[in-house]
Order: C-alpha cells, then structure tokens, then sequence
C-alpha cells in the first residue's frame, strides 16, 4: 500500500493535484503509523499543514495525527502542544456534526495523551467524557452515523474499562452493556472486533464477582 501510494503521490505531484496529495498523503501517514515509522508520518503531516490552506478538517487530522505519532516516540511535549492545536482548529469547523466529530476524536487522542502520562484516572476519564459528549451531539446523518456510532461504542467501552479499574462495577456493567448494545444493532456498522472486546470485558468483569453463568454467557 505504501509503493502504490507513494507513487500515486508522485503522479499527483507532478500534475499539480492538490487536493490528490493531501488524500493520498492522508493515507500514508496512517500505514506509516501501522508499521511504526513516526518520523515519516510527522514529516508527511508537515507537508499537508502546508498544502491544506483553510480546510480545516484536514488541518484537524494532520494535528491529531501527529500527536499520536509523537506519543509513539515519547516526544509528550510535543503531543500535547499538537492536540491542543487540533481542538482549536476543530472549533473553527462550520459544520456542527463535522466539528463534533472531528473533536470527539481530538479528545481521544487527550485520552490517550493523558494515560500514556500515567496522570490520574479522573483526567483520562475527564477527556473520555468529552469525547463521549462531542459524539453525542452528532446528528444521524447518514455520513455520519456509522462514525458516530463507532465512537460511541469505544467510548461507552472505554468508560466501562475505567470504572472497572475504580471498582464500580455497576456503572462498568452500565457503560459496557450500552456499548454492547450499539455494536449489536444492525443498523449501524460497528466492527466485530469491538463488539468481541466488548463482550470480553464483560465476562471478565461478571467472573470476576463469581457471577459464573453470565460470564459464561458474554464468554460464549
């Protein structure tokens, strides 16, 4: 995928096609990540918050990207400063569902950003919060429901884990049941691999008060 984009940016380059380099550099900067060279991924976001102009949406992911890709190389100055950028931008968003997603996945990356700093649980959950109410206010707009949607699951998820680890079982049973139930409506297009953890967690979390027959249930 890299070889093929590469030279696919090279053709777009070469005809002067803006907006061809920022979608194919878009996609190079993700598998870059995948396969862990940060510093290209920060350096190709460099080159889009150059070519990007005014389009905000693209000025967004290159920020939050980044910070990522910073995290990853333990650059955590440089993270933060990258996520705040990001926000900032992504309240200059015209379209409401537009910023409210692009935000609620900035406070994703502050999720991240905060437990990779080992700050206190309340901060992460502070940010998982955020994230859960910027995806909240998304409209079911058909090109963003399934986005919408997929936050929220992780989110609910995310939030049951951390309550696991405070020891509210309850509000953790709450927070990934909602989750669960999002990954099991058809309607929207959730990816099986979350609603596996999902149902992980909660076998766990059941086994673990020595409730054996709803742990075998989610486990099955």
């Amino acid at each position: 995928i890299i070889a093929i984009s590469t030279d696919i940016y090279r053709i777009a380059r070469n005809n002067g096609d803006k907006k061809g380099i920022l979608t194919i550099n878009s996609l190079l900067i993700n598998k870059y990540c995948e396969i862990g060279n940060f510093k290209k991924a920060i350096e190709i976001c460099n080159e889009i918050e150059k070519l990007a102009g005014k389009n905000d949406t693209i000025l967004v992911n290159s920020h939050r990207l980044k910070a990522s890709a910073y995290l990853e190389l333990n650059a955590d100055n440089e993270s933060f400063r990258e996520l705040k950028k990001a926000l900032k931008t992504a309240d200059n968003l015209e379209s409401q569902n537009d910023k409210n997603y692009m935000k609620a996945l900035v406070y994703k990356g502050f999720v991240a950003y905060f437990s990779h700093v080992n700050a206190s649980i309340d901060s992460v959950m502070y940010y998982q919060n955020e994230c859960l109410e910027s995806a909240m206010s998304i409209d079911d707009h058909k090109d963003f429901q399934d986005k919408k949607y997929q936050t929220l699951a992780v989110a609910y998820m995310n939030l049951g884990m951390m309550n696991i680890a405070l020891g509210n079982t309850k509000e953790a049973i709450n927070k990934l049941s909602k989750a669960l139930g999002i990954c099991k409506y058809e309607k929207y297009h959730i990816h099986k691999d979350l609603e596996v953890s999902i149902l992980n967690e909660l076998a766990w979390t059941y086994y673990d008060q020595k409730n054996y027959d709803k742990a075998a249930h989610y486990a099955a």
